[in-house]
């Protein structure tokens, strides 16, 4: 049984289905990266969550979470891409990118 709406359950479960794909799949995306012992912080711009890993690259997914992006600056072009539903190959990709570029981040 769904709890009434005009109860503060319905009003959790009313903001649960409504919150976007995209936050799903950085959640997920940022538990693969702690793994890599990669820790980023969660910032929300604009009601979109993005990661950010020592300000100098961010990752964020598009609406429906099919996609992930990354890059010194969201409103550029991204320096990489991957498919959201393969948060494995997405954390290894930014993972050898932090490593790469260690000195600069």
């Amino acid at each position: 049984m769904s709890p009434s709406y005009i109860t503060p359950a319905g009003d959790r479960l009313i903001e649960a289905t409504r919150r976007p794909a995209s936050g799903v799949v950085i959640q997920r995306l940022r538990t693969d990266l702690n793994k890599r012992e990669i820790y980023p912080s969660i910032v929300y711009e604009k009601g979109s969550p993005r990661l950010v890993i020592s300000g100098a690259l961010t990752v964020w997914a598009n609406h429906i979470g099919t996609v992930i992006y990354w890059g010194a600056d969201p409103d550029k072009k991204p320096a990489g891409q991957a498919p959201g539903s393969d948060l494995t190959k997405a954390a290894q990709k930014i993972a050898e990118q932090v490593y790469t570029n260690r000195a600069t981040l």
